[in-house]
């Protein structure tokens, strides 16, 4: 699985990379929404694990981004943060499978990561 990290803080992207590799999944990061957004639109991931508070452009502004540009939902988010206000309303976020705080529980991680490589339910 293609996998994109979008987290300003160097320490969590390499501890995620690390986990994701050893995992078999292929990784790209980012240090800002702005670096990831530009990332999202030419090549996007299918699955993103997304720190809400960056500098400039935050984890919510890529979010909205992700609500214009993929209508299909194909990127499915995985939001790691520190400060989580209401993960309620996140839960009814399209792309949204998991809100997960900081400090990262590796076991909840890695159920997030099988629901993101889960195939999506056939409506019939």
């Amino acid at each position: 699985m293609r996998v994109h990290v979008a987290d300003d803080d160097l320490l969590v992207r390499y501890t995620l990379r690390a986990v994701l590799l050893d995992r078999g999944h292929d990784v790209d990061e980012s240090e800002t929404g702005l670096d990831c957004v530009a990332k999202l639109r030419v090549a996007p991931p299918d699955c993103l694990v997304l720190d809400l508070l960056m500098p400039g452009c935050t984890g919510y502004d890529v979010l909205h981004h992700l609500q214009r540009q993929d209508p299909a939902r194909r990127v499915k988010v995985i939001i790691l943060s520190a400060f989580v206000v209401d993960a309620d309303g996140f839960d009814r976020h399209p792309h949204v499978v998991a809100v997960l705080q900081k400090p990262l529980v590796l076991k909840a991680f890695v159920e997030a990561l099988e629901r993101c490589a889960a195939p999506e339910p056939v409506v019939v």
